[in-house]
Parts: structure tokens; sequence; C-alpha cells
């Protein structure tokens, strides 16, 4: 899907405060909501399969497994020994995937992250003009 992110990445490209994202962080973040439908397909089987997210941040399974982890719930979902669950679930509403919606958190932490900074640097410069006025003023007045 065009806007997809890049699934060579690294995987401390997708560490949010130094820890993992989590479905439960995308729900904090309001990018997914509780009851939200995600669908796995694998077409070439004919197979399509269906997760809930829960209000705790987990994914439910159609048989009523709950998993923490994306891929966990698509492993056991579609009895596969491994599959990255980021890239295999998207929600039914949009076709994006979980993968993208985390690329989403991550872009606003890192927005948040640099509007921060550039808002401290420029209180820093401020402060710093400011201090130059007053002590040209005091200069000046001293004189």
């Amino acid at each position: 899907m065009p806007g997809e992110p890049d699934p060579q990445k690294p995987r401390s490209a997708y560490l949010l405060e130094g820890r993992r994202v989590t479905i439960a962080d995308l729900l904090d973040a309001d990018l997914l909501a509780a009851g939200d439908v995600l669908r796995f397909r694998r077409p070439r089987l004919g197979e399509t399969h269906q997760a809930v997210v829960t209000p705790s941040g987990a994914l439910a399974l159609e048989g009523g497994q709950e998993f923490r982890s994306p891929s966990s719930a698509a492993k056991v979902a579609a009895d596969m020994r491994a599959v990255d669950g980021w890239h295999a679930w998207t929600m039914v509403t949009s076709g994006r995937s979980l993968d993208w919606l985390r690329q989403q958190l991550l872009d606003q932490a890192a927005t948040g992250v640099a509007d921060e900074s550039a808002g401290l640097q420029g209180r820093y410069e401020w402060l710093r003009d400011a201090r130059a006025q007053i002590s040209g003023e005091s200069t000046s007045d001293l004189r």
C-alpha cells in the first residue's frame, strides 16, 4: 500500500520512550479504538482471519484467545511458525496496517519532541536576548 513504512527497518526504529510500541499505545493515541476489527488475509490460501481490539490493548481472535502481541495473534490465527503481525493485520475500515498506525504514532512522538526542543531553543534565545538588552540598558544607565 502506498505510504507504508519500509519493512526492512531495524527494531530500534520502532521504539517509543525506549520500549517497543504496543497495541495499547495505539489505543492511548486514538489511532485504534476498542472494538476495531482487524483482518489478516492470506489470499493464496483463500483464508481471512479476524481479530477485535480489546479495551486492554490486546487482540481477541474469533475463538476468544487474546494476545498482546499482533505477531502472536497472527501466528495462532493462521497456524504459522512465524509472521510479522504488525504488517499482517489491517484495519477493516481503512485498510491501514498496524505497522502504518505504529509509524504514525512514532512520527507524532518525534514531532512532539522536535516541537518541544524548538520551543526550548526559542525560549533560550529569547532569554539570552532579554539578558543582553538588560545588560546593555543597565550599562548605559550606569554611565
